[in-house]
């Protein structure tokens, strides 16, 4: 399956929720300036993550994959690795 990712400037992010973490790209467009937390700040409930990674608090995988919506009441806090 290919996953067709809206054009902008991907972020390489962590997001650490309840039990896990999660590394991957979240797409800041051009309108949200081009910061990840405008991404996080918008209305909307989800946000898109492409390129995920998600492991245990001990580093175990737990999923990796082309796409995650996570629910933005989800997350704790989160950085980007650039």
């Amino acid at each position: 399956m290919k996953i067709i990712a809206p054009e902008g400037r991907k972020i390489r992010t962590v997001i650490h929720v309840k039990d896990y973490t999660i590394k991957g790209q979240i797409v800041a467009y051009d309108n949200y300036n081009g910061r990840v937390s405008d991404v996080i700040n918008y209305d909307k409930k989800f946000v898109n993550i492409t390129n995920v990674e998600i492991t245990s608090p001990d580093g175990t995988l737990f999923y990796k994959g082309a796409f995650l919506c996570l629910n933005k009441d989800a997350i704790i806090f989160f950085y980007t690795e650039e």
